[in-house]
């Protein structure tokens, strides 16, 4: 497999379809700063600080690693490679495996190129404040899990699917679905407990405190409880595009079982999907 992921990684960074991606994120990133620096100078706010956005990546790599796999991936059956690699003695399981590492390898990269962005034009325009050192390991930790199982996905449909222009379509699609999903179960999660009532009137005391009075609270029958409520923050956290949505708003708590998540999905799919690959007719 040694040679396969030497010709993979050459080709890897001879690829016009990598960097592209790779200075999109770069750019995307850059842009962020901006916006974000500008819209708290035209507010006069001074909650400008990187970490509100540095994780922001987590939403965007799904669907660029789904680009990447399936433009990439499906030249291979364009132009008869998969088959010349059979013919001259590599295994199936090995084809598919040196194309899962380059397919991490890639997204890794891609995220690397939105974290040297923040790090070396964000940092100094908006500062860092609120993130220790092992809090933002541990995040980079769940990141890095996030994204194989992102590669795993993508790369089984890039592997299993031969047309490559059907197979760009079907991975965006599926992850723009999961990551819907993953937004409406967030949401259902965010809604309040108790809403207001009524008009609420602000009164200032004889020694200037302002209060809020007549304010009358009602249950919110939106609001998730009990057994519903464990279950829908356990799928969230263990879907990808669920972890995604914890990352970009800060919330990663249970991170040993985000990251089994993760584990669990790459190793099903990546064992179904060479399973299926083995079986998949080429000629």
């Amino acid at each position: 497999m040694s040679r396969l992921l030497s010709a993979g990684f050459m080709r890897l960074w001879k690829s016009r379809v990598f960097w592209t991606l790779v200075a999109g994120m770069f750019l995307w990133s850059l842009l962020m700063v901006y916006g974000n620096h500008m819209e708290c100078v035209a507010k006069g706010e001074t909650d400008d600080t990187l970490t509100n956005f540095f994780f922001d990546y987590g939403v965007i790599i799904g669907g660029a690693v789904s680009i990447f796999t399936s433009l990439f991936f499906g030249t291979d059956y364009s132009d008869g490679t998969i088959r010349n690699k059979i013919i001259i003695g590599h295994s199936r399981k090995s084809i598919y495996m040196s194309n899962f590492i380059i397919s991490v390898a890639a997204g890794a990269v891609m995220t690397a190129a939105w974290i040297l962005a923040m790090l070396a034009v964000g940092l100094p325009v908006c500062g860092w404040n609120g993130f220790d050192a092992v809090q933002v390991l541990v995040y980079l930790a769940v990141s890095f899990f996030m994204i194989t199982a992102f590669a795993a996905v993508f790369t089984a449909f890039g592997m299993l699917l031969s047309n490559r222009s059907v197979v760009v379509i079907v991975s965006f699609l599926v992850f723009l679905f999961f990551l819907w999903c993953g937004a409406y179960i967030y949401s259902r999660l965010r809604e309040p407990e108790m809403r207001y009532r009524g008009p609420t009137y602000t009164i200032t005391t004889e020694d200037g405190v302002e209060k809020i009075t007549d304010a009358s609270y009602i249950e919110n029958p939106t609001y998730v409880r009990g057994t519903q409520r464990e279950i829908y923050t356990r799928v969230i956290e263990f879907m990808p595009t669920g972890q995604a949505l914890f990352l970009m708003e800060n919330e990663v708590t249970d991170v040993s079982f985000m990251i089994a998540g993760s584990l669990i999905i790459t190793v099903a799919v990546t064992l179904g999907g060479i399973i299926c690959f083995c079986r998949k007719d080429l000629l």
